[in-house]
């Protein structure tokens, strides 16, 4: 096999991985309650429940989105009662974002499954390096 064809077998294998990652990021899920979540909304959910307080800029710029569409899931967050809007103590142009107490069920349940998935993948780097 050449350079070139190696490469380019590398690159289509490259896109089938990307298109099925995109496929299984936009399966709703439960995330321990009975609201269905895209997985975005589930990372939006954990980064605010990590940083307990954020803005929609801080949002936007941790998750490499535009401002606009940080706050469009923002409301669809709101809406289902997963986090609130208060006005800021610093501006009056500005929001701040908490988690309710049912996002914060969400973000525990999504830590539990990143803690879970990170041993699985320890357990398996192990069994395959011993």
């Amino acid at each position: 096999m050449t350079r070139k064809t190696t490469f380019l077998k590398a690159i289509d294998q490259l896109y089938e991985t990307a298109h099925l990652l995109n496929q299984y990021e936009n399966i709703p899920r439960k995330y321990g309650t009975d609201d269905e979540l895209y997985m975005v909304e589930a990372h939006m959910i954990n980064l605010i429940g990590v940083n307990k307080v954020m803005n929609i800029s801080e949002i936007a710029k941790q998750m490499n989105r535009t401002k606009s569409a940080a706050s469009q899931k923002i409301t669809r967050l709101v809406q289902k009662g997963l986090v609130v809007k208060n006005k800021s103590t610093h501006s009056s142009r500005e929001v701040s974002i908490e988690l309710t107490d049912k996002g914060e069920k969400v973000f525990q349940y999504h830590q539990a499954l990143d803690s879970n998935c990170l041993l699985y993948t320890s357990d398996a780097a192990d069994e395959g390096l011993g």
